[in-house]
């Protein structure tokens, strides 16, 4: 049976309370995460901040590009044990209706497990219970296809 401590992300990518929204669009996306603990000056965990955080943010104000993390994080923080089991983990996020959590240890942060660690999991399962790659990209082809959404009108 396997462990969160298993497939957990083991570097964890904070991103500081007071930093501007527009910077912290930029931490997450130079380290190719979709979210991130929120950590005040002492490096205490305040909130989590996500890539749909920052896209959803909009306001009228002028002072928009100067605004802070603090102000768009959500204060909820779920953690987990690194020794829980993936289906603990699994039904937390599901009940929750979350997409990371924070995985914890003695008060100390340890690692993330997110859904992206999940879905690594099963592709890495399906390449090596075939021996083939699950999936490949194309790219390049110059080739442009046209997909129809059936029932579509313009």
């Amino acid at each position: 049976m396997k462990l969160v401590r298993d497939i957990m992300t083991k570097e964890v990518v904070t991103v500081p309370r007071d930093k501007l929204v527009c910077e912290a669009e930029v931490i997450l996306c130079e380290r190719k995460v979709s979210g991130a603990p929120v950590v005040d000056e002492d490096g205490c965990v305040v909130g989590m901040i996500s890539l749909t955080d920052l896209n959803g943010f909009e306001t009228t104000d002028d002072d928009s590009f100067y605004a802070r993390v603090w102000e768009i994080a959500s204060p909820k923080v779920v953690t987990i044990g690194p020794s829980a089991t993936l289906s603990e983990a699994a039904r937390m996020m599901i009940d929750k209706h979350i997409h990371r959590l924070l995985v914890v240890e003695d008060g100390e942060t340890v690692g993330m497990l997110s859904t992206f660690d999940f879905i690594r999991l099963h592709a890495e399962g399906a390449t090596s219970a075939t021996g083939k790659t699950v999936a490949s990209e194309q790219r390049g082809s110059g080739k442009k296809e046209h997909i129809r959404v059936k029932g579509f009108n313009a």
